[in-house]
């Protein structure tokens, strides 16, 4: 296996913590952050650490050219195993032109460390603001969260990679961007920088990231730029458009779950008719913005994934003809894998009952058949799965009573899973 971003990219996590890629964060609690000295490191580290020849990094390094999988890569590994186009495969596309397995091999010692690089992208969470309160997210993505999180999962505290939050003094931890000293240290990492993408919270709402934009712009760097942000589709500030216009090439990750009320279950406070004008806003926008739509597969969200991606079909969009999905690892109460062999194969045949026969209906299939592959090959033992399960049971209703929504009308087929549940365990 092969991938780039071990040389090439780094990743601020919302409480400012480094991290070698956001998928990584699936690899489990504490798998995706960059450790030196057995120290975790900061964005507060970057003028006083080499971050790219941390310990992380250079371990990394060295089993990736050994043709090994880095515990921090499970996702990919598991993604490839089925077929599926995974982030290794495409960010080595997207970088032949920037930086080769051949680069690698001539600027990496024997210890993974590297001489002469500097990084080339980051991937930036700003902070944890945000106007939603998606049901698989939690306070330390979005603010949202804080005033419900207790009430929902019962727990006065969150956790960020074995760091524990207490809910009523942990706000100002997810503000880094706020500092231009941070903002600072990201520009002086990288004197070849080529694309930043931006997630949140919502990216649109933290004011404060317009700092590094502008910063860019007065540096010169904008005009050999990409940016992408990570958008709910919620939020679109019009003196954003005109920054945007000083770099290269902007691209926007439209978060889109399902269609109508069962996304405005899933993405909790959004509106639907907000969601559809302002994505064909996106389709009718200047010629350097490109646009996809990615979707987050959940139990919720599975048996709505055909519809989505029938109704994407039929806008005939000018400009939105990309699809992309991933599948929701934590919690892992909303995991597919949890499920039960019926359950999945009542949630999928709902989701290909929505598509067409037609022209596009086998590609739209083979969207669904990559969920089938993963389910199949990994899913949780029963034993394993039961404690998930069972939290799925008490949150459910917690859920539907908070959100005053009836979650067993817009999600029937996951309901039949957790009604099965609450009988068997009891709950």
């Amino acid at each position: 296996m092969w991938c780039p971003l071990p040389w090439t990219h780094l990743g601020v996590k919302n409480n400012g913590d480094l991290r070698m890629c956001s998928h990584s964060q699936s690899a489990g609690q504490g798998n995706t952050l960059l450790y030196n000295n057995q120290h975790i490191l900061n964005i507060t580290d970057l003028d006083r650490e080499d971050v790219l020849n941390c310990d992380t990094l250079k371990d990394v390094r060295r089993k990736m050219l050994d043709g090994d999988w880095p515990t921090q890569c499970r996702r990919c590994e598991q993604e490839s195993s089925v077929g599926s186009n995974s982030r290794d495969q495409w960010e080595t596309e997207r970088h032949l032109h920037s930086f080769t397995k051949a680069m690698a091999l001539e600027s990496t010692a024997p210890d993974g460390s590297v001489t002469g690089l500097k990084f080339q992208d980051f991937d930036l969470r700003i902070g944890n603001q945000c106007n939603l309160r998606c049901v698989m997210c939690f306070p330390g993505e979005a603010s949202k969260w804080y005033d419900a999180h207790q009430e929902i999962t019962g727990l006065d505290y969150f956790v960020v990679d074995d760091k524990v939050y207490d809910l009523g003094n942990s706000s100002s931890a997810f503000g880094w961007s706020k500092d231009k000293n941070n903002i600072d240290a990201l520009i002086r990492s990288s004197n070849g920088l080529l694309k930043i993408k931006f997630g949140g919270g919502e990216p649109l709402l933290i004011k404060h990231h317009r700092y590094l934009l502008e910063s860019l712009i007065s540096s010169g760097y904008s005009r050999n730029m990409e940016l992408e942000y990570s958008v709910n589709l919620t939020f679109f500030p019009p003196d954003l458009f005109t920054l945007w216009k000083q770099f290269k090439k902007i691209r926007i990750c439209a978060s889109i779950d399902a269609l109508g009320p069962a996304n405005d279950a899933i993405r909790y406070l959004s509106n639907w008719e907000t969601v559809s004008d302002n994505i064909r806003m996106l389709d009718q926008s200047d010629d350097h913005i490109s646009v996809f739509i990615s979707t987050t597969i959940s139990v919720l969200s599975l048996e709505h994934y055909g519809a989505l991606l029938q109704w994407a079909a039929d806008q005939r969009f000018k400009k939105i003809n990309e699809h992309f999905s991933h599948m929701v690892y934590n919690p892992v109460y909303f995991n597919i894998n949890i499920l039960e062999p019926q359950h999945i194969d009542n949630i999928l045949k709902s989701a290909r009952s929505s598509i067409s026969v037609g022209s596009i209906s086998s590609k739209l299939n083979k969207k669904l058949d990559h969920y089938e592959k993963l389910y199949h090959r990994y899913r949780m033992p029963d034993d394993d799965a039961a404690e998930h399960r069972q939290r799925l049971v008490m949150v459910w209703q917690r859920f539907k009573d908070n959100q005053q929504q009836d979650w067993d009308s817009i999600f029937p087929h996951a309901a039949i899973a957790v009604n099965d549940w609450r009988d068997r365990y009891n709950v």
